[in-house]
Parts: structure tokens; C-alpha cells; sequence
């Protein structure tokens, strides 16, 4: 089993022609196919009006399981409209730290032939132990970056409707 982090896009080889721009992020080699695995990694937000139903409150990761649902059907739609020899995989969370079935299926795919180790708080996790905390830090990591990317945006906004605005120093014109 082999990764890449190379983008791997969902065209026909050597047709430069096609439009297609949907790509996955990391490419995988004979591990849920015999030939080459696009995996595509999304987070989504369960509290979205989307997401919430009956189901969402429960069914741990209902709406990142319903989430690559529609990822995997847009994209296995593109694979089998071009005839492509792959395979397509949405790798999902949630953004509170729920994992798709699709998550725990590729933890699980990748950890099978590791040895089981004996539980040991003082000794590196197992390789399936291992697996599930650097997705779920990771998830973490990305959240962060994503407040942090939101709060910026947020203030530039907030700064460019500042500056369009004549600014009065005047008490007087401020408090009218």
C-alpha cells in the first residue's frame, strides 16, 4: 500500500480537453482497488440547516456520513461517465469530532495487518490507537485554522466598511 499527497484529478489521461476540476487529495495505491484510490477529505458542520433531522441527533456522524454520500456519488458519477480505472473514497468528519463510517472503514483498511499491541499508558498508542488521534488532532488543527481564518476575514470587513466612511474626530458630530 502505497500514499501520494499529489492531487489526483478525475480526468481521462492526456485529454486536455476536459473540463473536470474535481481533484481529490491524496492517492492511495491498491487499497480499497487493485489500481489507484483517489481519497478526498471534507469536514462538514452538523449543526448547518442541512444536516440537522431526526437522524442527525441520533446517529453518531450522521451528517458527515451524509456528506461523502453526495461526494462519493458526484465523484463515482465523473469515474464511470469517463470510463476511469479508480476508485473514489470521500474521507469525512465531522467539525465537532464526529468520523464518518468512511473514516473509520480507511483506519481500519490501513491498520489490518499491524500487530495488535497490549494497551500501555506509558508506551506509543497501537497503529489503530495511533491512526485515530493524528485524524482526530488533525481535525483539530483544522478547525483552529479555520476560526482563525474566519476571525480575519471578519475584521478585514469590518475595517474596510471603517475606511469607507468618512471618519469625524469631532465629539460634537459624534455624539450629535
Amino acid at each position: 500500500m502505497c500514499f501520494s499527497v499529489l492531487k489526483s484529478e478525475l480526468r481521462k489521461p492526456g485529454d486536455f480537453n476536459d473540463k473536470c476540476r474535481r481533484k481529490g487529495d491524496l492517492t492511495a495505491t491498491g487499497l480499497f482497488h487493485p489500481g489507484k484510490d483517489i481519497l478526498d477529505v471534507g469536514i462538514t458542520h452538523p449543526t448547518i440547516d442541512s444536516s440537522i433531522n431526526h437522524l442527525s441527533s441520533e446517529v453518531r456522524g450522521a451528517a458527515a456520513n451524509r456528506y461523502a454520500a453526495t461526494k462519493d456519488r458526484r465523484a463515482n458519477a465523473t469515474i464511470k461517465a469517463k470510463g476511469l480505472d479508480v476508485s473514489f473514497l470521500a474521507i469525512t468528519f465531522g467539525s465537532y469530532g464526529a468520523f464518518g463510517k468512511s473514516a473509520h472503514r480507511l483506519i481500519a483498511k490501513a491498520t489490518a495487518d499491524a500487530p495488535v499491541s497490549v494497551f500501555n499508558p506509558w508506551v506509543k498508542p497501537g497503529p489503530k490507537a495511533h491512526a485515530y488521534l493524528l485524524f482526530g488532532f488533525s481535525l483539530a488543527r483544522a478547525n483552529a485554522r479555520m476560526l482563525i481564518n474566519a476571525d480575519s476575514k471578519r475584521r478585514s470587513a469590518r475595517n474596510s466598511v471603517r475606511a469607507s466612511r468618512p471618519q469625524s474626530t469631532s465629539s460634537v458630530a459624534v455624539h450629535g
